[in-house]
C-alpha cells in the first residue's frame, strides 16, 4: 500500500491514500522501547473518506510489537468503518513496521 511518512523524535505520521480520494492517517507519538522488548506509543487513526470531514477512528496506547494488539486494533477498525480497498490488518501491520524500523 502506498504511503507518505513524516517522522521526528518519538513521532511518526503515516498517510495512506484511499481509492475514493480520501486518506487514512496513522499517527504514533511518545514511541518508546521498554527493557522487556515492547515498543509502545500513543496511536491515533483518522480518515476523511469520500472527502468528508476528518473522523477519529481510534486513539489509545498500542504495543506495536505485539501481534495480538495489532490484530485487535484491526478488528475494532473493521467494525467501525471499512472503506473500499482498505484491509485494516495489512494497513496496521505496515504502519507498525514503519514505526519499528524508524
Amino acid at each position: 500500500m502506498e504511503y507518505t511518512l513524516t517522522s521526528g523524535p518519538g513521532f511518526y505520521r503515516i498517510v495512506f491514500p484511499c481509492e475514493d480520494g480520501g486518506d487514512i492517517v496513522f499517527e504514533a507519538q511518545g514511541v518508546r522501547s521498554h527493557t522487556d522488548g515492547r515498543v509502545t506509543g500513543r496511536v491515533g487513526i483518522t480518515s476523511n473518506f469520500n472527502g468528508s470531514r476528518r473522523l477519529s477512528l481510534f486513539h489509545g496506547q498500542l504495543n506495536l510489537t505485539a501481534l495480538r494488539s495489532r490484530t485487535e486494533l484491526a478488528r475494532t477498525l473493521e467494525k467501525r468503518l471499512t472503506p473500499e480497498g482498505v484491509v485494516w490488518d495489512q494497513l496496521i501491520e505496515q504502519a507498525a513496521q514503519l514505526v519499528l524500523e524508524g
